[in-house]
Order: C-alpha cells, then sequence, then structure tokens
C-alpha cells in the first residue's frame, strides 16, 4: 500500500470520527470540513491512478441510478424555458408567474429569477454538494479499501467510534448540566444525546453501527477481540436506549429481526445457530445492563407510542398530511432537493403554525416532494438493485462465516431505512456519510461472493 493509499483511508476514518463528534456535521464549518476533505481524497485517489495509468470509476450495479438522480437535481436547477417548464412543472411555472402559492418570503426574490423547477436553488445546489460528497464517500470506499486487512480497520474503525460516541453520551447523559460538551448552549432548543443536538439523530448513526458490530463478534476468531466487540456494542445499545429516541429503538428492533431473519437465508449449515445465539446473549446482556442502569424511563417511552397525545402533540402527522399537499402539486419532479423549509410555509396549517419547519420529520415524504415521482423511481430502482445483489450473495453456499459480515451491513442499512419514516436522519451529514461508507462496503463484499460463487460455477 502506497502513501496515496494510506492517506485516503486514514481520510475515511478520520471522516468517520470528526463527523458525529462535530455535532453531527450538521452546522455550515463542520460539513465544509467534511465536503472538503472528501475532495481532497478524490483528487489523491485520481492522482494514484494516473500514477498508475488509468483513470476509472469503478463499477457497480448501482452507478446508474447514482448518475440519474445526480442528473436529476442538476436538471431541477437548470433555468428552463417557460414552455418547458409548464409541461414538467406546472406549479412552478405559476409561482414565477404569480398566480400560485409563494414560497417562503425570504426566497422569493431568487425564486422569482430562476425560472427552474427548484423554487430555492441555493438550497439544491447546496444539498447537490452534499449528495456529490456523499457519492465520493461511496466510491472512496469502493474503488481504495480493497484488501482484507483494509475491510477490517475500516470496520473496527466504526464499530471504534460508535463506541466512544456512545461513552460520550452516557458520560454527559448521567453529568446533563444543559450544554452539549458542557459548554455548547442550546440556542436554538433541542433534545440532545451526546454532540447531537437531537437524540434520534444519535440513534440514527449508532443503529448503523450495531448490526456491524454485532457481526464483527460473530466472525472474529480471537477470543480477545471477540469479547472486546461484544462490550463495544452491548455499550452502543444501551446508549440508544438511554437516549430515550422511539424511532431508534424501534429501528433497532427491525435491525435484530432483520439479522434473525437474514441468518436463516444463508444457506450456512449450523450458522444461523451461531449467529442466534449471539443475538440472543447480546439481547440479554443489554437487558441487565439497563435494568442496571434504570430501565423506568425507557419503559415509559415505549409505552408513549400507544398514547394518541404523543403524535398530537408533535403534529408530524398534520405536517405530513400538508406535504401531501406539495406531492400533489409537484408531483413530477417536485420542488427541488432541500427545499421543504422554503416551500413547506405556502402549505402549513393552524395546527402547525408558529413553529419553523426546516424539514418533514419524515424522509420518505419529503424526498417524494422534492424530487416527484421521478426521484422515488430512482430510488426504488437503487435499492431494489441492492437487495437483489445482496440476497442474491447471501445464497453462495460458499461463504462460511464471511456471511455475517454483510448480513450485519444489510441490516444496518435497514435500520437507517426504518429511522428515517419519522425523523430526518438523512439530512445530518454524519448519519448520511456514514450510511454511504457502509453501503460501499456491503456493495464491495457482496460483489466479493458474487465473484466467488462465478469461479466456484466454473470450476465445476
Amino acid at each position: 500500500m502506497n502513501i496515496l493509499d494510506a492517506l485516503v483511508e486514514a481520510g475515511l476514518i478520520f471522516l468517520i470520527v470528526f463527523t458525529p463528534f462535530a455535532f453531527g456535521a450538521v452546522e455550515m464549518w463542520a460539513y465544509t470540513v467534511m465536503e472538503l476533505t472528501v475532495l481532497l481524497l478524490v483528487a489523491a485517489w485520481v492522482i494514484r491512478m494516473m500514477v498508475d495509468g488509468e483513470i476509472k470509476i469503478p463499477r457497480t450495479h448501482l452507478n446508474v441510478p447514482i448518475l440519474l438522480f445526480i442528473c436529476l437535481i442538476l436538471l431541477q436547477i437548470t433555468p428552463l424555458p417557460e414552455a418547458v417548464l409548464k409541461v414538467i412543472s406546472p406549479a412552478a411555472q405559476d409561482v414565477y408567474t404569480g398566480t400560485y402559492r409563494a414560497v417562503n418570503a425570504g426566497h422569493h426574490t431568487a425564486v422569482r429569477l430562476s425560472n427552474t423547477i427548484s423554487l430555492d436553488t441555493y438550497a439544491t445546489k447546496r444539498g447537490l454538494l452534499k449528495i456529490l460528497t456523499y457519492t465520493g464517500g461511496f466510491f472512496l470506499v469502493i474503488g481504495n479499501i480493497t484488501t482484507g486487512k483494509q475491510k477490517n480497520r475500516l470496520l473496527a474503525a466504526i464499530t471504534a467510534a460508535g463506541f466512544l460516541l456512545s461513552v460520550f453520551g452516557l458520560i454527559q447523559h448521567f453529568t446533563w448540566n444543559g450544554k452539549v460538551y458542557w459548554f455548547r448552549d442550546l440556542t436554538h432548543g433541542g433534545s440532545p444525546f451526546g454532540p447531537f443536538v437531537n437524540k434520534n439523530n444519535f440513534a440514527g448513526y449508532i443503529n448503523l453501527i450495531i448490526p456491524v458490530s454485532l457481526a464483527m463478534v460473530m466472525t472474529e476468531r480471537e477470543r480477545s477481540k471477540k469479547l472486546l466487540f461484544a462490550f463495544m456494542t452491548v455499550v452502543m445499545a444501551v446508549a440508544l436506549f438511554l437516549s430515550l429516541s422511539r424511532g431508534g429503538m424501534l429501528a433497532f428492533s427491525g435491525a435484530m429481526a432483520s439479522m434473525g431473519i437474514l441468518l436463516m437465508l444463508t444457506g450456512y449449515e449450523g450458522g444461523y445457530k451461531k449467529g442466534f445465539a449471539v443475538i440472543g446473549v447480546f439481547l440479554i446482556l443489554l437487558l441487565l445492563y439497563l435494568i442496571y442502569t434504570g430501565i423506568d424511563p425507557v419503559m415509559d417511552r415505549i409505552a408513549s407510542l400507544a398514547e394518541k397525545e404523543t403524535y398530537l402533540r408533535q403534529r408530524r402527522w398534520t405536517v405530513w398530511s400538508a406535504a401531501a399537499g406539495i406531492i400533489r402539486d409537484y408531483p413530477l419532479t417536485g420542488t427541488g432537493l432541500d427545499t421543504f423549509e422554503a416551500v413547506f410555509p405556502g402549505y402549513q396549517p393552524l395546527e402547525a403554525s408558529g413553529l419553523r419547519w426546516l424539514d418533514a420529520h419524515n424522509d420518505y415524504i419529503q424526498f417524494m416532494a422534492e424530487t416527484g415521482i421521478t426521484g422515488v423511481l430512482i430510488a426504488l430502482t437503487f435499492f431494489g438493485l441492492l437487495f437483489k445483489r445482496a440476497f442474491s450473495s447471501l445464497n453462495n453456499p460458499k461463504g462460511g462465516t464471511r456471511k455475517y459480515l454483510p448480513i450485519g451491513l444489510l441490516s444496518a442499512m435497514v435500520a437507517f431505512l426504518l429511522s428515517i419514516i419519522s425523523t430526518s436522519n438523512i439530512h445530518v451529514p454524519a448519519d448520511a456519510l456514514l450510511f454511504s461508507i457502509i453501503l460501499a462496503m456491503g456493495v464491495k463484499l457482496s460483489a466479493s461472493d458474487q465473484k466467488e460463487a462465478f469461479h466456484s460455477t466454473m470450476a465445476r
């Protein structure tokens, strides 16, 4: 491994550690550091390929939907002739001519001059930059994390980062003085856990790591490493539950169910029994740890899911219903990536008044409102190809214990996709970047199993 390879690997590990501890990288200075770091790492990667005499983008089964989505966002920020815009997005054309409900007054001047599908081109350009950053992170892993040792180091770094984040969150939880890091005031409110201003964002991040760490417990052969990963996994799960994130708890349950189902589908003789034993011991230890630290708040939080007042008080149902109006008015290509904050005031009902809604608290509804049917079809293609390839690789009878890692990575993605039903974790750069890295690792491991299955077939 040359110096440029080492630089890329070190840079990825830096991002895994930096982004969550920098308040989830939601502030401009933090996500700017993230974007510049990815840009520098991509530049180092390109230089390395130039030295090797060949520049090429790694081929994956997800390249086409990724490219199509980027093209959709570029289309959203491109000024279009009135006749074309009227066909693609009649409601947007009506906004520009002043015959339809206006968007946020703070963006109205820019909107009137843009004549684009996006009703807030600045926000969409900023969102596109983040999408390119996550795409860069994805391809950096695909193109540079190639050896078994590199994969193990990156997965170990992800687990260690999650463990350190959880330890910090627990310490801050038990010594809480009303400030993040004991000095940072919550100027805009929030319900923090660890360095995240919103506990749901912490839960989304840690739920991406717990299934991976649990898979490492199943995979590791050295007893000392197995016990270390087991300890870190239990601590992360305890922190998740003590964060009192209901969405996080439900997503965790979904991840455990996913791991159980996938273990039964592996076709690895005896493998599911070992996997179930690890999950069973893990859940027992988690329960005992929660009882020791105080399980009553956790049980009360879970019980609140059955209370109607919980949903009425948060007004999410009201917001989701109002957001359906955006989807109805902009069905084909949406209002533009990251434009919800600008557009929603025109649809905001009285029941949800008095608050500034930065997002819909449901990434699926917001995604449909911002990208329309076109974006939804691209996303369905993306995840359809992802899960089809993943399930196919799990059916490789030669995979053995190596199947545990793809199962863990796939279950981590399931947890994340469940969590965004009631949160906006995909709009938190730390969570989104980690998801792209986990996704890339899953694609790499699935591709490895596919190649082995192909060679095995050819040998026969």
